[in-house]
């Protein structure tokens, strides 16, 4: 969902977005435009991936994204 399942939610303007986030199948490169990526380097995973994943604390990703 959007904003979080962007690469770089915080990113202004939000597109294009360089990046898939990793729990994405395609990123977006306008609005409503969207491609797939043509290799896993162009992947990243976000830090709430990253926390729902186990690999960043509770405490990294509250300050990032707030209420969570």
């Amino acid at each position: 969902m959007n904003p979080e399942g962007l690469a770089f939610p915080e990113q202004k303007p939000r597109y294009p977005q360089p990046f898939a986030e990793i729990m994405a199948c395609y990123r977006p490169v306008q609005e409503f435009e969207i491609e797939r990526p043509a290799s896993l380097d162009d992947y990243v995973v976000a830090p709430l991936t990253a926390y729902e994943f186990g690999w960043i604390s509770h405490g990294r990703v509250s300050k990032l994204y707030p209420g969570h």
